[in-house]
């Protein structure tokens, strides 16, 4: 919970880390950001930031990076929070050969060393613990990003707006009412609806936060797709599902029906709606406030279910056994 509520303070430490990080980028004409998981989700809070301003940003969740047109026009920045994530160090190499500006991110690890040994600028992060988690360092990594684009010239000062995101949600007070919603959800299984750019910003990383603090499954989609398929699947239930649908303040006429309709048909067919209202402001503190309130649900549900949010076990688990089949794989005359 300290690392959730440390939210505000991590924007201007984050800029701060950079230094000139990015500053020999310029001619950059397109941003790629490469990683996987918590080091991932902060790329597309970058897109939904950026590309407003005219920057074009893709996000790449690969070993490989695809449909993305690569060379000196595209800086790229490589996440990963350990350093040690093999699809992204997959990716560096590859954008690194393949001739784009390249700047590194991440906590030490082996990213950090190729990157000294590539030649590539590198963001360190330091780990405020030892038990720190990569998807608690949100702030950290846009306060990072939104400065190295700055320094490339792709966007003005930063500063201002950072410092204004942390203030707001410093001012925050979002306890009581995310332990009441948490009662409502730890035994439930959420679906995350969301409109325009909120569906892959708020509504996936409120996804990402009740899989990794909760330890529950989760689900996300958007309207008004889902209203054309997903919709549908709730006719035979088959577990318990709770919608939790992201209000913006003003939606389009025709959209503000659609959400209204949806909600109505959940409920209809026995599926509980928590309608979530994204406060009044900018654009980008409703995609914080979003983060930072069901970043303390989720940490509240696994309280009540009486589990510690911190670990994720199964994860570490599946990658020591990832680990091994590599290595097994390759010991002459052993099948792997």
């Amino acid at each position: 919970m300290d690392a959730v509520l440390g939210l505000p303070a991590q924007f201007l430490a984050g800029a701060d880390s950079v230094g000139t990080a990015g500053s020999t980028c310029n001619g950059a004409r397109r941003v790629l950001v490469c990683g996987m998981g918590g080091s991932a989700f902060p790329g597309d809070f970058l897109g939904f930031f950026a590309r407003p301003r005219g920057v074009p940003v893709s996000v790449s969740r690969d070993y490989l990076v695809r449909d993305v047109e690569l060379g000196p026009d595209t800086l790229a920045i490589v996440s990963s929070y350990s350093g040690d994530t093999e699809e992204t160090l997959s990716a560096l190499a590859q954008v690194h050969a393949s001739g784009c500006r390249v700047v590194t991110v991440s906590a030490g690890g082996r990213l950090e060393r190729e990157a000294a040994r590539l030649g590539c600028p590198h963001v360190h992060f330091d780990r405020p613990d030892a038990n720190f988690q990569p998807r608690a360092a949100m702030g950290y990594f846009f306060g990072a990003f939104t400065t190295i684009l700055a320094n490339a010239g792709l966007l003005d000062d930063v500063r201002p707006a950072l410092g204004a995101l942390a203030s707001q949600l410093a001012a925050l007070d979002v306890d009581s009412a995310a332990q009441d919603l948490a009662g409502r959800l730890w035994d439930r299984i959420p679906v995350v609806y969301a409109t325009g750019a909120f569906t892959e910003t708020a509504a996936r990383v409120i996804k990402i936060k009740l899989n990794e603090n909760a330890k529950m499954p989760a689900f996300f989609n958007g309207l008004p797709e889902l209203n054309h398929n997903e919709l549908v699947g709730f006719t035979r239930l088959t577990g318990p599902f709770t919608a939790i649908l992201l209000r913006e303040p003003s939606l389009p006429d025709a959209m503000a029906r659609r959400f209204d309709v949806t909600a109505e048909t959940l409920v209809s067919v026995g599926v509980p709606a928590e309608i979530v209202e994204l406060p009044a402001g900018t654009r980008e503190f409703q995609l914080f406030w979003a983060l930072h309130y069901f970043d303390v649900v989720s940490v509240h549900i696994a309280l009540k279910a009486g589990i510690d949010p911190t670990p994720v076990a199964m994860v570490e688990d599946f990658k020591r056994r990832l680990v091994a089949r590599a290595e097994a794989a390759q010991v002459p005359g052993r099948n792997a």
